[in-house]
C-alpha cells in the first residue's frame, strides 16, 4: 500500500508480507477477461500507476481493463492480445 501525503510530497511504503507474497504470485498468473479476485485488482493498480487508465480497481478484468492492458502493452511494443502474461507482468513492474 503506498501512501502519498500531500503537504510533504513524501511516498511512505507499508508492505506487507501478505502483499510481497501476492506481487510473486501475480507474476505466476495469466489473467484475461472475466478473470476476477485479488490478482486483477493488483494488475488494475499497476495498469492505472502506468498511464494506461482502467478506471476503478474492482478485481474485475472486464472492457475497461482489456483496453488498458492491451493500450500498455503497445507502449511495451508486447503483442497486444489482452492477455495477462508473463511478459506483460514482468513490463509492469
Amino acid at each position: 500500500v503506498i501512501k502519498i501525503d500531500n503537504k510533504s510530497k513524501v511516498e511512505t511504503q507499508n508492505i506487507c508480507d501478505e502483499c510481497k507474497w501476492k506481487s510473486r504470485q501475480s507474476e505466476m498468473l495469466v489473467l484475461k477477461i472475466k478473470a476476477k479476485g485479488n490478482a486483477v485488482k493488483y494488475l488494475q493498480a499497476q495498469l492505472n500507476l502506468k498511464g494506461s487508465n482502467c478506471g476503478s480497481v474492482d478485481g474485475v478484468f472486464g472492457d475497461k481493463t482489456l483496453s488498458a492492458v492491451e493500450k500498455f502493452q503497445k507502449t511495451k511494443a508486447i503483442e497486444a492480445d489482452g492477455v495477462v502474461g508473463p511478459i506483460t507482468w514482468s513490463s509492469l513492474k
